[in-house]
């Protein structure tokens, strides 16, 4: 075995000499290197060091873009109601509003001539010259001379009633009935209101609310009992303020034959009032 410390030292102070000395050391000793032979099979890996220390610590990163936002959460618990604020100051006073369609409300008045009637009568030109009021089943004892369409009650008798507020006569209807009779005219019955003053007892007869019979008792006709002849005034629209008093008038007209008469008719019907 070569001393390789000898041979080192040996080797070169003798090649500092000659290439021959070293020749012949080498070929002596041999120690001349030979030709590099092949690489080693790489050898296994060895054991993980140990960690090194921590680096110093980089600097802070620039701030990433803003995320998209994110889905709108549900909705939360509602909370208490506050306490009610002071009262504000009262608004200024609205423009008046437009006036409300009228009332629609209606009265009915029934009338009836009830039990027996008095006779009335008519003059030369079919007019009448007397009627008798009445009410709600009875009617003034005796027939009232008419003096240029107005009458008054005499002292035991007030057949009328007063209205409570402005009213309208919106229609009359009414029926007539007889004892049996011959005709010797043309003979209608009919209906009128009269009105006078709170504090009057003198009637006026109101033309505009007189209510015929549609058909007539014909002149030479004979007539049972009951012959019930009927009539109608609709879309009077006749003002009455309140105050006023009323009388529910009855009468009837006649026609060519003997026009002055005198019969009894009996009379129902009703007044609608708006």
């Amino acid at each position: 075995m070569v001393d390789n410390n000898y041979y080192n030292k040996y080797h070169e102070y003798h090649y500092r000499g000659s290439q021959d000395n070293c020749n012949i050391i080498c070929e002596k000793y041999r120690c001349c290197h030979g030709p590099q032979g092949p690489q080693g099979e790489r050898g296994p890996q060895g054991e993980t060091g140990p960690t090194g220390p921590m680096g110093p610590e980089g600097q802070q990163g620039s701030a990433g873009p803003i995320g998209r936002q994110g889905n709108t959460g549900q909705q939360g618990i509602q909370g208490e109601i506050g306490p009610t604020g002071p009262t504000g100051s009262t608004g200024a006073t609205g423009a008046t509003g437009a006036t409300g369609p009228a009332s629609t409300a209606s009265i009915f008045i029934p009338f009836a001539s009830g039990l027996s009637a008095p006779t009335t009568n008519t003059n030369a030109s079919g007019q009448s010259t007397s009627v008798y009021a009445m009410g709600f089943g009875e009617h003034t004892l005796n027939a009232i001379t008419l003096v240029s369409d107005t009458f008054s009650f005499v002292d035991t008798s007030a057949f009328s009633f007063i209205v409570p507020y402005n009213t309208t006569v919106e229609s009359i209807y009414m029926t007539a009935t007889n004892l049996a009779f011959t005709a010797l005219t043309n003979i209608n019955p009919y209906i009128i209101l009269a009105t006078a003053p709170r504090n009057s007892n003198n009637f006026t007869l109101r033309q505009e609310t007189k209510t015929p019979t549609e058909i007539q008792y014909s002149q030479n006709m004979q007539y049972p009992s009951n012959t019930i002849l009927y009539g109608s005034n609709t879309n009077i629209n006749m003002t009455i303020p309140a105050g006023m008093r009323v009388a529910i008038a009855c009468g009837f007209n006649t026609q060519g034959g003997n026009p002055t008469q005198g019969y009894q008719f009996y009379y129902t019907g009703g007044i609608l009032f708006r």
